[in-house]
């Protein structure tokens, strides 16, 4: 029995990067930035990056230090051990390493990146958005081919409205037969914007 795979429309551009950084080319009016060095996040309107954000400051990344081994044909919660920022303690690194937990209620943007390692008869892999245990289906999943030429590099963003306690988490799914590890820089972000 083969895995599904389905197509999904373009999601919107998240560029994590310092806002001097930000391009001013090959963008769709929406496309969204996160300014690392000033902790805002911007829409592109069209012409140039708006700040959407000035009183959020809610959020925290999270990334792989190590790789971790993902099993032939299985959807699996990542894990995270090391913390890039985490303004409102939503990271528990010893209690529940794979969450993101809301600790202020909100509307939060939610990005992952995964980057599967190099496999020479990769098939299909998947990013998926969980909250409270249940994966999101509303267009913030990537499915992804590969002929196994370079690593498969994936990455599902979504807009949810999360109660206090709500957590987050990503799943990740690949069917090469063999296992595959997710490497690094694979990172998992939950920033407040409303």
């Amino acid at each position: 029995m083969g895995t599904e795979v389905k197509q999904i429309p373009r999601s919107r551009r998240v560029i994590y990067d310092v806002y001097a950084s930000f391009p001013t080319t090959d963008l769709q009016s929406g496309d969204l930035a996160y300014a690392t060095n000033l902790e805002r996040l911007y829409r592109w309107s069209g012409a140039i990056w708006q700040p959407i954000t000035d009183k959020y400051v809610q959020g925290a990344k999270v990334y792989h230090s190590a790789a971790q081994s993902i099993p032939h044909n299985t959807w699996t919660t990542l894990t995270w051990d090391s913390e890039e920022w985490d303004t409102d303690t939503m990271h528990d690194p010893a209690a529940n390493p794979s969450r993101l937990t809301c600790v202020t209620a909100g509307k939060y943007l939610i990005c992952a990146i995964a980057r599967f390692a190099l496999q020479a008869n990769a098939t299909q892999r998947a990013v998926t958005v969980f909250i409270n245990g249940i994966g999101l289906t509303r267009n913030i999943a990537l499915y992804i081919d590969r002929a196994g030429v370079l690593p498969t590099i994936i990455g599902a963003t979504g807009i949810v409205n999360l109660a206090v306690a709500d957590y987050a988490e990503i799943q990740v799914f690949q069917n090469s037969t063999v296992a595959v590890n997710i490497e690094t820089p694979s990172s998992f972000s939950m920033q407040r914007i409303g």
